[in-house]
């Protein structure tokens, strides 16, 4: 139940956040702040003290002789160059038909408040590393634990697939209607090399790695 009010919150949330860019910065990042450090902080927290899930129960785990920390990183410049060969095309030809169909993309994207000159390296890359971490944690390690550890669900694998998948383009919906294609296929592709991988981290820095160079 957590998890559903945290994805209801994303999914309308985002509507605010062109409204707040245009009228103030400094609120725009007091709630981009609360978004993706402070409210996913306190559920984390919630469910370590509710349900004692701990970072590796969602797939952070940590380098591990039978896992070193080399192929994890290994793993993440694999994930983030699978990310880019897959999606650059496919959000290109996305954006390109809804044109076509009188669909423009909104006038709000992340790179618009990448500012130029010596604070441009610290907003990308807190743009990225928050992007890469929380949206994993939340759309990709936390689903594979609840749909795995049920024991009412049936075919485990294609629900955790096609509903993560689901959840993690709806909540870009606001940033233009294109992206829900895009995104809908980064989540199937993360969600299959996350149940292949085991470990949470190569998504994460693979997410990161493209996030920053799209942000850049």
């Amino acid at each position: 139940m957590g998890f559903l009010v945290f994805y209801f919150y994303n999914l309308v949330n985002g509507v605010l956040f062109a409204g707040l860019y245009e009228t103030s910065n400094i609120l725009f990042w007091i709630k981009d702040i609360a978004n993706f450090v402070v409210i996913p902080g306190v559920f984390i927290g919630y469910i370590y003290w509710r349900f004692k899930f701990v970072p590796a129960d969602y797939g952070l785990i940590r380098g591990s002789p039978a896992y070193p920390t080399m192929e994890i990183v290994g793993a993440s410049i694999f994930a983030a160059i699978s990310f880019g060969l897959i999606i650059i095309p496919i959000d290109y030809l996305s954006n390109s038909y809804f044109l076509k169909l009188g669909f423009e993309p909104t006038g709000f994207s992340y790179k618009n408040v990448v500012p130029d000159g010596i604070l441009k390296f610290p907003v990308v890359f807190y743009l990225a590393i928050t992007a890469g971490l929380i949206e994993e944690i939340f759309y990709r390690g936390i689903p594979k634990q609840i749909i795995f550890e049920s024991n009412n669900i049936k075919y485990k694998k294609l629900i955790y697939i096609l509903g993560s998948s689901i959840a993690f383009s709806t909540i870009h919906w606001t940033y233009g209607i294109y992206l829900l294609v895009p995104t809908f296929i980064f989540g199937l592709f993360a969600a299959w090399l996350y149940l292949h991988l085991k470990n949470l981290w190569p998504l994460v820095g693979g997410h990161f790695i493209y996030d920053f160079y799209v942000f850049w």
